[in-house]
């Protein structure tokens, strides 16, 4: 069956370097209208002041939960959701207790867990669902605003040596 598409009039903001995850979310600001009284600049001139950028200038951009802990902080209702299998156990609720359990594999990056688990302590929520299409028409239908990021690995089927 064939949905019904649906055109969003979001602002078209050019980014420059690594900041696909600072400027999705600043769209998303504007779209919801978050700082109606703020300008456009005023709102990336904020944004990039905050403690996201400040990470995004050390390297090559912004983690998932960077994201939902800086949409926490300008009080959205943050969901990640994620099909990262190195991370979080798809059979279970994610909770800081299968997180801190996580921990304890090898190769699994430890900075990233301890972000989820500061996301999860500020009110945040993590799923693992498969990320289609439908399911963003869905949120979407309901005004939940939608970051999708994109491993570039996968992406572009290819990876860092």
């Amino acid at each position: 069956m064939k949905t019904k598409s649906k055109i969003l009039e979001v602002q078209r903001i050019k980014q420059n370097g690594y900041k696909c995850g600072l400027f999705s979310l600043l769209q998303v600001f504007s779209y919801h209208k978050k700082y109606k009284n703020l300008g456009l600049e005023d709102l990336r001139r904020n944004l990039m002041s905050g403690e996201i950028a400040k990470k995004i200038k050390k390297n090559n951009g912004a983690e998932a939960y960077e994201i939902g802990l800086e949409s926490l902080i300008h009080k959205f209702k943050t969901t990640i959701i994620s099909n990262d299998v190195y991370i979080f156990n798809p059979t279970r609720k994610i909770t800081i207790s299968s997180l801190k359990q996580a921990k304890k594999r090898e190769n699994v990056d430890k900075t990233t867990i301890n972000g989820y688990i500061k996301f999860l302590r500020e009110g945040g929520e993590i799923l693992t669902k498969t990320i289609s299409s439908r399911l963003i028409k869905d949120y979407i239908d309901k005004e939940k605003p939608v970051i999708a990021l994109v491993n570039y690995n996968w992406l572009f089927k290819k990876s860092f040596k």
